[in-house]
């Protein structure tokens, strides 16, 4: 007699189950860390002055993904290290598109 494998869950991806969409805190989160600090950091050195190459590895560092190191953080303060899991795994999935648009802005 076979076993059967129990259903994997999507959680750790979306936030949700297998077959809905995900969070809009998520979502949220995502957008603000790729879309929306960029934006803010991209007005802000254009009104200081530095040379362009500062300010291309400032826009480097502003347009990547959330960092690894939040799981553990959430996990350590026993915060939702599942939340923090979702997020990265999104950012680092939609900043294949995001973050060769800002580096397209900022290297004219």
């Amino acid at each position: 007699m076979r076993q059967q494998l129990p259903a994997y869950r999507t959680y750790w991806f979306t936030g949700t189950d297998a077959g809905t969409t995900p969070e809009p805190l998520i979502l949220g989160a995502s957008l603000l860390r790729l879309a929306v600090t960029p934006a803010i950091c991209i007005a802000v050195l254009l009104l200081l002055p530095l040379e362009m190459e500062s300010r291309r590895v400032l826009v480097l560092i502003a347009t990547m993904p959330v960092a690894m190191a939040s799981v553990t953080l959430a996990e350590a303060y026993k915060s939702d290290a599942d939340f923090s899991a979702s997020a990265i795994l999104l950012t680092h999935l939609l900043c294949l598109v995001t973050v060769p648009f800002w580096l397209s802005l900022i290297l004219r």
